[in-house]
This record gives C-alpha cells, sequence and structure tokens, in this order.
C-alpha cells in the first residue's frame, strides 16, 4: 500500500476514446518510481510502464490512456499507458510492482457502492488515503471538483482530490 489508487476517470463525458485516467499517491515519505511496474486488470489486459515515473513522497501521479491534451480532454501532462481501457460500469485496476506483488487494487462495481457517474471521476475521499481503505466504495464519490483542462469532465487529475460531500448533501 505505498502507493494507492485515488482517483480514476472510466466514463468521460460523450466519448470516452483517449479519455481516461487515473492518478496515484505516494503514502511514504520517500520518492517511488514506478518503471517496471504493471498496470492490469483482473482479465487480459496489462501495461508494464517502461520509463521512469516518479510518484514524489506524499504526493500525485496522473496515468493517462493518451498523452495528447488535444484528444484527452486538456489533462495535464502524465504517464501515456495507452493499451489498457477501462470499463464503464463494472472493471478493476491493479498495480502491481516487479515480482508480481499487487500493490493496490480497485473493484468498480456498477454502482452497487462506487459511484458511476458519466463526465464525473470516481474521486477517493482524503480522509480514506490507504490501500484498505480505498476497497470500499462508499469512501469514494462522483468528484465534487470543477472540470479540468478543456473538458466538461469533473475531476482533479495528478492533484488533490477535495473531500466527498457527506451523504444526503
Amino acid at each position: 500500500g505505498d502507493v494507492i489508487i485515488t482517483e480514476v476517470l472510466t466514463n468521460a463525458d460523450g466519448n470516452d476514446l483517449n479519455r481516461e485516467w487515473f492518478e496515484v499517491f505516494n503514502t511514504t515519505a520517500a520518492p517511488i518510481d514506478l518503471q517496471g511496474w504493471q498496470i492490469a486488470d483482473l482479465g487480459s489486459e496489462s501495461h508494464t510502464i517502461n520509463a521512469p515515473l516518479v510518484v514524489p513522497a506524499g504526493g500525485f501521479a496522473l496515468l493517462v490512456q493518451n498523452g495528447d491534451p488535444l484528444l484527452n480532454g486538456g489533462l495535464p501532462a502524465g504517464y501515456d499507458y495507452a493499451t489498457v481501457t477501462m470499463g464503464n460500469t463494472v472493471d478493476e485496476l491493479l498495480l502491481i510492482a516487479p515480482g508480481n506483488v499487487v500493490i493496490d487494487q480497485i473493484v468498480w462495481d456498477d454502482g452497487a457502492t462506487f459511484p458511476d457517474v458519466a463526465g464525473a471521476s470516481m474521486s477517493l475521499d482524503p480522509s480514506a488515503f490507504s490501500a484498505l481503505a480505498n476497497d470500499d466504495g462508499s469512501h469514494w464519490c462522483a468528484s465534487p471538483a470543477a472540470p479540468y483542462g478543456s473538458s466538461a469532465d469533473l475531476g482533479t487529475p495528478g492533484a488533490a482530490n477535495p473531500s466527498c460531500p457527506a451523504p444526503g448533501d
């Protein structure tokens, strides 16, 4: 749980092509280089991070389906993992360190516990930044942030997440 998944856009407003992304957070006091780690699902999709990708101590890194801001909704620079796609309603995302060690994973569930909203990222509440807490869909919400870049999508790609609203707010 040294690096955890904290925000995911699986269902962009309109066409998802080239616009999916996720961010990770380093829970430690030292930088961690993800080169050699894998991004995968529980099926057949995987991608090995093949360039230095340093997540600063207590900081975030952004991983994008497409690194071109003209195609990805104006996302800031991030690591381009092009070969993995995420299902809008049901899927999973794993971070696997060398030696096939699963460091973190989330499994979203078509809105049963994880949010399922088009045009907003799934955002982990900052009070739940741990590999155990991010397994629980009740700690996630549709991002309450403003739109980013040139898209209408809501989220904070590569930056701190706002707190999730209390249930009923």
